[in-house]
């Protein structure tokens, strides 16, 4: 599960539901009210122990997320230490101050962004010379911001003003200081948030509103991918599929629902794939759910590789249970739902079968 899959499970009561149960049906005494309350405290504080505990969250630790390959070098967030990279064998903390669970970064080829504790600041650590520069400070205007998205273009850097309910995009080029304000600013649910992305030599424009992709053009046409679609994970590597763009949708036919994507490819073709649940990928295979009749369903247990060439798909890893996956060449990464460690696996073709070997374990 993600973690704002469970911020929202906590979060979503029916308000209709708590009317409800403010309409006492008679009379109590003050002491049966706090007794009933009480119980009720208990059940709830007890029952949700009990399922953290089933779910693993309580023994997990705190949870990690997969985080990002540039190259060979695998950056990644430890909730206890900050932002780390992994290469040749070995583990750097590059960025401290940032050991919150919920730490939300980017990395590429140029450095590590991250928002400040005063939730108004754009952090950049540069990898060339491993120095710190506050690349963006928000006006007071702004009560808090966050990290969009990072393109080649540079960095979308959202901005909200909580009391008045607005927000806008500035995109912020690292390597110049230059900014433009891209969108906004406006109401929350009037916001739209258009990003620019390169898929070689093609440039890609998706354009979301409240975090559903409304519209996906090239040079100003229409992509059509399907009327229910969603963009790959804004954060980290499953945006990309080595150099191809990767879009994901659910598709209700009569028999059941199917998982289709649609790849973005650099050669400017579109390549449709069905039944298969990416979860990241290379310029040569796909990784992710494979649709299992046994099940009725997609087994989540395992991970899959979908080769692009033959549209072959294989078994990879049996009962592992991972949800999130980075690949960049010949390395991938994998971590479990609210796991506080990732594997590093390096993949290889014996005999035209490709297999993954695991070479470490990250905390």
């Amino acid at each position: 599960m993600k973690a704002e899959t469970l911020l929202y499970a906590i979060g979503g009561v029916n308000e209709d539901f708590v009317a409800d149960a403010a309409v006492a049906p008679g009379r109590r005494h003050p002491w049966m009210r706090w007794a009933a309350a009480a119980a009720c405290l208990c059940l709830v504080v007890g029952g949700g122990l009990l399922w953290l505990y089933q779910m693993g969250y309580l023994t997990a630790s705190c949870g990690g997320a997969i985080g990002t390959l540039v190259g060979e070098d695998y950056y990644f967030h430890s909730p206890h230490y900050g932002i780390c990279v992994y290469g040749e064998g070995e583990t750097t903390l590059l960025v401290s101050d940032l050991t919150r669970w919920d730490s939300a970064w980017f990395a590429d080829e140029y450095g590590i962004y991250y928002t400040g504790a005063d939730k108004r600041t754009l952090y950049v650590r540069i990898h060339d010379t491993g120095e710190t520069e506050a690349l963006y400070v928000a006006s007071s205007d702004w009560t808090h911001a966050g990290i969009e998205a990072v393109t080649e273009d540079g960095v979308y850097f959202h901005l909200y003003n909580k009391e008045e309910g607005v927000s806008a995009v500035v995109l912020v080029n690292p390597r110049t200081g230059d900014t433009e304000t891209v969108n906004g600013p406006e109401s929350y649910e009037d916001m739209s948030v258009t990003v620019l992305y390169h898929v070689g030599e093609r440039e890609i424009a998706v354009t979301e509103q409240l975090g559903n992709v409304v519209s996906v053009t090239e040079n100003g046409a229409t992509i059509d991918l399907g009327e229910q679609y969603a963009l790959g994970s804004l954060y980290g590597d499953n945006l990309y599929a080595g150099d191809s763009l990767l879009f994901q949708r659910w598709v209700e036919t009569e028999e059941r629902t199917v998982c289709c994507c649609t790849l973005l490819r650099p050669d400017g073709s579109n390549l449709l794939i069905e039944d298969f649940e990416v979860l990241g990928g290379n310029d040569d295979y796909l990784f992710g759910y494979a649709y299992d009749e046994s099940l009725d369903g997609y087994d989540t247990a395992s991970l899959y590789a979908y080769a692009l060439d033959t549209g072959t798909v294989t078994l990879l890893l049996e009962d592992y249970g991972m949800e999130e996956v980075a690949v960049s060449g010949s390395l991938l990464y994998t971590t479990a739902p609210w796991a506080s460690s990732t594997d590093c696996y390096t993949l290889s073709v014996e005999q035209g079968v490709l297999t993954a070997e695991k070479i470490t374990t990250l905390e």
